[in-house]
Formats: structure tokens, sequence, C-alpha cells
């Protein structure tokens, strides 16, 4: 059985696993019959221990989107190619009041929102609001990619 270890400072093993081709026979009466079997388990107080101890680093989204009306359908698509830019991307379906969602969104720090209503979507464009620099756009969504990788790259 092998378990696997997190560092030097950190002792205790979060996991092992192994192969116990023995056991299944012996459970069943059958010790002359090996049965092809592996297994693995988590040690949960060691992660949550290990866990404990890493300073928390959560980081927020860059993105989020939301739709307005009937568009449900077209965040799922704008947030996974948003994040396959490498965005760190969240959608809001929960169909609160644009305000509160807006709210929610400047409250966590949350710099650009994208609005996706019927316009948009008969258009094929997004609406864009930067919500640091109070400015809304309309843009396909390689242009929002390319307006945020360039206004990250500028300011990191």
């Amino acid at each position: 059985m092998r378990s696997l270890m997190t560092s030097v400072s950190f002792s205790s093993s979060l996991g092992g696993g192994g192969r116990y081709d023995a056991i299944i026979g012996q459970l069943i009466g059958r010790d002359d019959i090996q049965y092809p079997t592996v297994g693995i388990s988590f040690g949960m107080e060691s992660i949550m221990a290990m866990l404990e101890s890493r300073p928390a680093q959560i980081s927020s989204a860059l993105v989020v989107v939301i739709p307005i009306g009937e568009t449900v359908t077209e965040v799922p698509k704008t947030a996974a190619k948003l994040r396959a830019s490498g965005f760190r991307t969240k959608t809001d379906t929960s169909g609160r009041k644009l305000r509160k969602s807006l709210a929610t969104a400047s409250s966590k720090g949350i710099r650009y929102v994208i609005l996706i209503g019927k316009n948009e979507e008969k258009l094929g464009k997004l609406r864009l609001k930067d919500m640091d620099e109070q400015k809304e756009l309309v843009l396909s969504i390689q242009e929002v990619i390319d307006l945020i990788s360039t206004t990250i790259t500028s300011v990191g």
C-alpha cells in the first residue's frame, strides 16, 4: 500500500491505496480465488488540517454573465468561451432584478458584467459593462475577449 505525502512540513498521509486481490475472496469464503481489485482512500482529517494551515487565496471572478429575459441558453456558451480564454467567469441565472445582480457583482469586486438580452442575441453581440470605468459597450465575444485581455495586460 502506498500513501501520498504532501510535503516535508506536513508528514501525515493524505491518501492511500493499493491492490486488494485476496480480500474479495476472503469476504465470500473463497480464499482460493483472486479477484483483481484496487482501492483508494483519502484522509479527510489530514486534508482539512492541511487546508487550515494554508492561507486562503480566494480569487473572485473577473466576469459575470447575466441573461436578460429569455436568453438563458446563451449564458453557458458565452461563459465557456470566456473561461477557455482564461478568464474566471461566473454566471447569474437567478432571475433576480438586474439592479440586485449588478450590486452583487460590484460588492464582490467583479469588474466586468456581460448582459445578454434579445437585442444582443439577435445581433450576435454582448453588452459589456465595465464596473470600474462605468462604461457600457456592445461587442462581439471576440471583441470582449480582446478588450479584457488588453485591460488585464495593461493593469498587471
